[in-house]
Formats: structure tokens, C-alpha cells, sequence
């Protein structure tokens, strides 16, 4: 039973790790980026047709 217990704490502190990376990356590293960058940065909220194509 023992054995169960750690598992799961792994497997929670391996979720809320991930859960801290994504939320650092949506908070810092994304609006840190270029705006006008297609990929990564705020071009997709754009409805101008140069940056659509």
C-alpha cells in the first residue's frame, strides 16, 4: 500500500510541474514574444488578410 501512495504523489508532483511550466509559458514566455510572429506570438488574433495567408 505503500508503494501506491508514492506513486501517486510522484505522479501529482509530475502533473502540477507540468501544470507550472504551461501556465510560465502562456504567462511570461508567449507575450515576451514577437508580436508578429505566426507560430508563436499574437498574429492568430489578427483578421488582417497579409498575416491570415
Amino acid at each position: 500500500m505503500k508503494n501506491i501512495a508514492r506513486y501517486a504523489w510522484l505522479l501529482l508532483f509530475f502533473v502540477g510541474m507540468s501544470l507550472a511550466f504551461y501556465a510560465y509559458d502562456n504567462l511570461i514566455v508567449i507575450p515576451a514574444l514577437d508580436p508578429a510572429d505566426p507560430d508563436r506570438g499574437w498574429a492568430w488574433l489578427t483578421s488582417d488578410p497579409d498575416v491570415i495567408e
